[in-house]
């Protein structure tokens, strides 16, 4: 198979480029899913913190909406992105007492990967990467707002 064709001179460096802003999309997509896959362990914290993390999600969810905004308007998402990585250091804290140091560190980084999100950022602007793509932002986005929305009324 010839990746060179001449309608499409560029597809090898788009595929690899691709897979780059991709596998941030699905980080992101799939700790926020872990988060709300562990809703109810961390639902058996204290009210004070379960509440103190739902307010958190949902300012991180707010922020990846944001985010998606800012990309789909072909806006730079620069201060989002600073905005998200302070989020991220602070859902450390608050999900390490419950689900470790390892896995509260893994879920994290994934959140905190602002250098990414410029290069994503970049490809959406050059064209590289289908602007559809974005949509599973938005679902992230969906699934900590959801997993907040778990904190607040957790049952008993």
């Amino acid at each position: 198979m010839q990746y060179n064709t001449p309608a499409r001179p560029y597809f090898k460096e788009t595929f690899s480029h691709s897979h780059v802003s991709l596998a941030l999309i699905i980080d992101l997509l799939r700790a926020s899913r872990e988060l709300f896959i562990c809703s109810v362990a961390l639902s058996l914290q204290s009210e004070q913190d379960r509440k103190s993390l739902a307010l958190l999600l949902t300012r991180m969810g707010e922020k990846l909406h944001e985010l998606y905004e800012k990309l789909e308007a072909g806006q730079s998402p620069k201060g989002t992105c600073y905005n998200l990585e302070q989020l991220s250091y602070q859902l450390h804290f608050q999900i390490e007492p419950v689900l470790g140091n390892m896995r509260a560190q893994a879920l994290t980084d994934k959140f905190n990967q602002t250098h990414c999100i410029s290069l994503l950022y970049k490809e959406l602007a050059s064209g590289l990467i289908d602007q559809r793509e974005l949509i599973l932002l938005q679902t992230a986005a969906n699934h900590l707002t959801e997993t907040a929305l778990k904190l607040y009324t957790p049952h008993d």
